[in-house]
């Protein structure tokens, strides 16, 4: 079997159907080539009724209920009872392009040593309006590359879905969700990735669909929420040891950045409680991950410098950025 796509559901009732249409929609591809499997994560909604409903009509959709514990734990349970030789995530509430398993399936016939296929990623921001997230540049289309070449050149990704996985490099390096985390596991899940793959390549193809709806759970931020990402730095420390390379060490220390950097410029958007800033500062300091080795990366290194001169002074530079942006949107408005 091909493909295993992978669907954490909870409460998802209103895009379910909607998902799974997309995902059968792949009629170029033989049913027995590729398995649908919904893990509910302890829904309380209509989720299950509507899944079952699918599962009388295709064969090959596979319904895994548990308790609620997060999209990670759904995820690897997903993974853990695949069989599909790729995996494929994809989030309840979004789509993938009709018939776009042919074009994946005509692409390992060719390239089957490909251990990560990234994919285009399009956010469905209005029936007008769509925006491409983390472009491939243009530069390095046409070239195998392993994960620390692409690290070394600029180029980073946060989300897991509109990525093709080979399971048995992931088996390989035992990588899956770290499921005591609730932000920012797609971006670790991808960190730790490309620190250990050998080959990464690209495909020009418009395949995965992002519905920005009112109640995604990226839309809302409350404090708790920004404690909790920065509490994931903890998660980042485990995986650094002495058999890595700098260059490894080197990408596990730009996401402890960028954790502390979304988390900063999202409580900004927030919050200006002494309080809780003191809390951040903390969760910093405490977490292994602080201060914030550069080993030599380019792309962050000044930023890195001021990081670690004064958290507090990155966390007001953070309030400057966000009431900038919100005077160049009034602008924009006006």
């Amino acid at each position: 079997m091909h493909f295993s796509i992978i669907i954490p559901a909870f409460n998802s009732e209103k895009y379910i159907s909607t998902c799974l249409n997309s995902c059968l929609s792949n009629t170029e591809v033989n049913s027995n080539q590729f398995e649908i499997i919904v893990v509910d994560d302890g829904s309380v909604d209509n989720t299950v009724a509507l899944v079952i409903q699918y599962q009388a009509r295709y064969s090959n959709i596979k319904l895994i209920s548990k308790l609620n514990g997060g999209v990670s734990s759904a995820r690897n349970l997903g993974v853990e009872n695949s069989s599909g030789d790729y995996i494929l995530f994809v989030d309840a509430d979004d789509e993938i392009a009709a018939n776009s398993l042919s074009k994946l399936s005509l692409y390992i016939d060719e390239f089957s040593q490909t251990e990560i296929l990234i994919l285009n990623s399009v956010k469905i921001k209005s029936k007008t309006e769509q925006l491409k997230m983390y472009p491939y540049p243009n530069t390095l289309r046409g070239k195998f590359w392993s994960g620390v070449e692409l690290f070394k050149s600029g180029y980073l990704r946060g989300s897991v879905c509109g990525v093709m996985f080979k399971k048995t490099f992931l088996n390989k390096n035992k990588i899956r969700f770290v499921e005591n985390i609730k932000n920012g596991e797609d971006a670790l899940f991808m960190t730790v990735s490309f620190m250990y793959v050998e080959i990464v390549d690209h495909l020009d193809l418009d395949f995965y669909f992002i519905n920005e709806t009112e109640d995604s759970a990226s839309r809302s931020w409350t404090e708790e929420r920004v404690f909790s990402m920065v509490k994931s730095l903890n998660s980042v420390h485990t995986y650094l040891n002495d058999d890595l390379s700098d260059d490894q060490k080197a990408m596990l220390n730009i996401k402890a950045y960028g954790i502390i950097s979304n988390a900063f410029f999202y409580y900004a958007k927030i919050n200006v409680r002494p309080k809780g800033l003191k809390i951040i500062n903390n969760i910093c300091k405490n977490s292994g991950m602080y201060p914030i080795e550069t080993y030599g990366n380019k792309h962050f290194k000044q930023k890195i410098i001021i990081l670690n001169f004064s958290l507090s002074l990155f966390y007001y530079l953070s309030v400057i950025r966000n009431k900038y942006d919100r005077l160049r949107e009034l602008v924009k408005f006006l």
